[in-house]
């Protein structure tokens, strides 16, 4: 059985352009009777067409996982959102990184009132959701909008090398912070993150430091490495891949970490596995052998 794949295209243009909130609206038929969604969410310097490479390549490591005609997602719709978060206006493409920040909040009201519509189905919604770099930012915009709705459970997130400013995530009542603070109040979250990733450590911190009164100056990333108040928050854990670099993780992250972070039925079933393969080889030790006590010398004989 194939996984079921819905693909939401708010691009205005296959590159830069504008959000079009009105283009991925023919879609949503097929999501009006999903009981369990599995968003995946681009980050920065993307066309439409790298995107969807990108979203294949995913889906391909999944499915690689299970045996052939399985549904990898187990009855999840996966849904793959495109946004503009690449230049436009004639700028080089890595020069429009201050502009693309406003995209990503605003994409992320357009998909709040995307998903709580389908939360509107009588039966309730699952959501998880895999982003990586800048779309993390727009997933816990997304997140804190998404809190309070009726019907809807987040249940688990992956953040990919995310280009989110740990700086925001320990700021009380900042919007960062508040996503963080909803994807762990009944879910949990995996942040995966890359010392090796080149991008997050020089690049991130400038393009930020443009708007500096709002994202602060040179600040870390939360795909770059640990952040010391994740380790505050129940629910949210770390882990460092830093053979990875900013580009590999849609196509080189392991597909076993992934249905981990996202608790699905491949990750219980090789848990599981583990536990009887290490639980046989302990019942494997001869009976005489787990018994055996050191002998010890008296000094006495035995004569």
């Amino acid at each position: 059985m194939a996984t079921r794949f819905v693909e939401l295209n708010f691009r205005a243009d296959p590159e830069g352009g504008d959000i079009d909130p009105l283009k991925p609206v023919g879609r949503l038929d097929e999501l009006s009777h999903a009981q369990h969604l599995i968003l995946l969410i681009h980050g920065y310097n993307n066309t439409e067409d790298e995107a969807r490479e990108s979203y294949n390549a995913f889906m391909g490591r999944q499915a690689a996982l299970v045996p052939d005609g399985i549904d990898w997602a187990f009855g999840a719709t996966v849904v793959g959102v495109l946004w503009p978060g690449d230049a436009r206006w004639g700028i080089a493409r890595p020069a429009f990184y201050p502009w693309a920040l406003p995209v990503a909040d605003a994409m992320a009201g357009y998909l709040a009132a995307l998903v709580r519509g389908v939360a509107q189905n009588g039966v309730g919604l699952a959501l998880d959701v895999v982003a990586h770099s800048l779309g993390n930012r727009l997933l816990l915009e997304l997140l804190q909008q998404l809190r309070g709705s009726d019907g809807l459970t987040i249940r688990s997130v992956l953040h990919m090398a995310a280009a989110v400013p740990t700086d925001r995530l320990d700021t009380d009542g900042d919007e960062l912070r508040l996503g963080v603070l909803a994807e762990t109040a009944l879910g949990r979250a995996t942040s995966i993150h890359s010392a090796r990733d080149s991008v997050l450590s020089i690049w991130f911190p400038l393009g930020e430091t443009i708007d500096v009164r709002t994202e602060g100056l040179l600040p870390t990333a939360l795909g770059h490495q640990t952040w010391g108040g994740g380790g505050l928050l129940s629910g949210f854990r770390q882990q460092a891949q830093d053979d990875l670099r900013h580009q590999d993780y849609w196509s080189g992250l392991d597909a076993a970490l992934v249905h981990e972070a996202l608790n699905s039925p491949v990750a219980i079933a090789r848990s599981v596995s583990t536990r009887t393969t290490a639980r046989r080889d302990t019942d494997s030790v001869a009976p005489d052998e787990a018994r055996a006590t050191p002998s010890r010398d008296t000094g006495e004989s035995t004569n």
